[in-house]
């Protein structure tokens, strides 16, 4: 008797996290409150946690401007990327249509997203 009121007490959850990365912060900021607004089924067992930032990475290279002459005129660049992670725990009969709503959600341009590390855990009522 104890074992079947203690199935009844545990729910699955299915969690997995997004990784977005942009050139444009804006953009990613952007990106990120749509996705905070999509709003899983959340009842006891929905969450959306984050976004959490993750350091920016600056790449940055120097060129020569002429490639005979002129040893000491040289270019620089630089480009910066920004990420975010966004974990996202759901009852598995909504993911389909919470997979839906996110590829409908009009992400800005330039923004990559990612979807990885996803496990199902059991949560205790």
């Amino acid at each position: 008797m104890i074992k079947q009121e203690a199935e009844y007490l545990t729910t699955k959850v299915v969690q997995f996290r997004l990784k977005l990365w942009s050139y444009d912060l804006d953009a990613l900021i952007q990106a990120c409150e749509k996705i905070k607004s999509l709003d899983p089924d959340l009842d006891e067992t929905g969450l959306v946690k984050g976004p959490y930032p993750l350091p920016k990475k600056i790449r940055r290279w120097c060129l020569l401007k002429s490639p005979h002459v002129n040893k000491k005129s040289r270019e620089h660049f630089e480009s910066t990327t920004y990420s975010r992670i966004i974990d996202i725990h759901i009852e598995p009969h909504s993911i389909d249509q919470y997979g839906e709503r996110l590829c409908k959600a009009g992400i800005p341009t330039g923004v990559r997203m990612e979807l990885g590390s996803s496990f199902v855990t059991t949560l205790a009522s």
